[in-house]
């Protein structure tokens, strides 16, 4: 999903919080290379539910 810009919500938001993708990445304990492609994909993939919790922490989403 993009926004009128172009970028995903992903995106946006990481650029909100002022993340780089390699701090994103460091703070999630993923590859750069990853937060790369859920940017491009606008999804962040599957995830186990410590996962998905850690990244809403990290975005400062719920859930829901």
């Amino acid at each position: 999903m993009s926004n009128k810009r172009g970028k995903t919500l992903i995106a946006q938001r990481r650029e909100e919080l002022g993340y780089t993708q390699k701090q994103l990445a460091d703070l999630l304990g993923v590859y750069e290379r990853t937060v790369q492609r859920w940017e491009k994909d606008g999804t962040p993939g599957t995830k186990t539910p410590a996962e998905m919790l850690r990244s809403c922490e990290i975005y400062q989403w719920s859930l829901e």
